[in-house]
């Protein structure tokens, strides 16, 4: 049963038929993470922040992905414009009502005057926390060992030069994305209907 980190990196050299992994197999676990969360978005990784700010450069959570809707301040929707068109409007804020912002790096900037104070809320998709030796679980080898399993020896197949497994193993981790992805969005809307407005 595959519960834990520890759990993972064993079922990984039993996969693999291989006793010598125990480092790299850390090291496939990890670019699995990677290519985990460029790609799913699950009810599990959402989150949301809320903070009073009082400067338009906000430093993005360390775990942010990207947004689930739009950032607001003091309640009011702000609009999502480019880099560039940011810079041409920088200097121009607006009231925080009719506001907007853009990414740069990890930073959120908003196109609104914050001096005197306002709060800044949004949901957004979080990274998966990452397994380690003092992190033994995290939600997703809890739901769905399977994904965890198949993802790492997606990564393995490589390092062992064994090509013709690459298509098994992304076969079995897609058919386990698709599953939880399915599962997600049928507990978004349990328990209610969706209507027509």
């Amino acid at each position: 049963m595959i519960q834990t980190y520890d759990d993972l990196k064993a079922a990984i050299g039993r996969w693999l038929h291989r006793s010598d992994l125990a480092v790299a197999a850390e090291d496939f676990i990890t670019l699995f993470e990677v290519r985990i969360n460029r790609n799913l978005r699950v009810r599990q990784m959402e989150a949301s922040l809320s903070q009073t700010i009082s400067a338009q450069t906000v430093a993005l959570p360390a775990d942010w992905l990207e947004f689930i809707g739009k950032p607001t301040l003091g309640g009011k929707p702000q609009d999502f414009i480019t880099r560039d068109q940011y810079k041409t409007l920088d200097g121009l804020a607006p009231v925080f009502e009719q506001g907007y912002f853009s990414i740069f790096g990890s930073n959120l900037k908003l196109g609104a005057d914050v001096s005197a104070g306002v709060t800044l809320a949004f949901d957004y998709y979080a990274k998966i926390p990452s397994l380690s030796a003092s992190a033994q679980t995290n939600w997703l080898i809890v739901d769905a060992p399977d994904v965890y399993l198949y993802g790492a020896l997606l990564e393995a197949e490589p390092y062992l030069k064994n090509d013709p497994r690459l298509v098994t193993w992304q076969g079995l981790l897609t058919a386990g994305i698709d599953a939880l992805q399915t599962a997600s969005d049928k507990a978004k809307t349990s328990g209610g209907t969706l209507e027509i407005r």
